[in-house]
């Protein structure tokens, strides 16, 4: 189902992608380390907890890997929270304007605040990577998705393992 969507997105990608820069640079709120924090607009609560997640997954990321902060400051230019986003995925890169795209309900856990800050680390590991990698001139084509996301999901581990080595490990096992 998900390239049924891809192929019916395809010819509206170009203006949604810059809808969502114009979006992120209208929204601004704060910033950390260069990168710039937008919201929603959509529920106050819900804009100050993605604030507050955000800010503290880059500074939780900047504390404990400096490189893939290092990373993330270059790919990433505006962090954004976003109603829906096409499939499963729970965030995505926009590359025009180094937006990271983020469907807050799927990323946040309600009962654990710490826990969504962790997971929006490892999101935006795995976003910034993207970032990396068109930057390097990977091609993001259907052919390569998978093995572009394992690299991905290989830098999410690297950073976790600067958090828990085994959990590293694990994280590689189960993603």
């Amino acid at each position: 189902m998900s390239g049924v969507l891809a192929i019916l997105f395809s010819p509206i990608r170009p203006p949604l992608d810059r809808l969502a820069g114009w979006l992120a640079r209208r929204t601004v709120v704060t910033a950390y380390g260069g990168v710039s924090i937008c919201h929603s607009r959509l529920s106050a609560s819900l804009d100050t907890e993605f604030e507050d997640s955000v800010r503290g997954a880059l500074r939780l990321v900047e504390q404990s890997d400096p490189l893939r902060f290092a990373r993330i400051t270059q790919s990433i230019r505006y962090v954004r929270s976003a109603v829906w986003l096409p499939g499963t995925t729970a965030a995505q890169y926009v590359r025009s304007s180094r937006v990271c795209e983020m469907e807050w309900t799927k990323i946040r856990v309600p009962d654990d605040p710490q826990l969504t800050v962790f997971y929006t680390a490892v999101t935006l590991v795995h976003e910034a990577t993207h970032g990396l990698l068109i930057r390097r001139g990977v091609a993001h084509t259907p052919s390569r998705r998978s093995r572009i996301e394992d690299v991905c999901r290989s830098q999410e581990a690297q950073f976790i393992r600067h958090l828990d080595s085994a959990m590293g490990k694990a994280w590689l096992l189960v993603s």
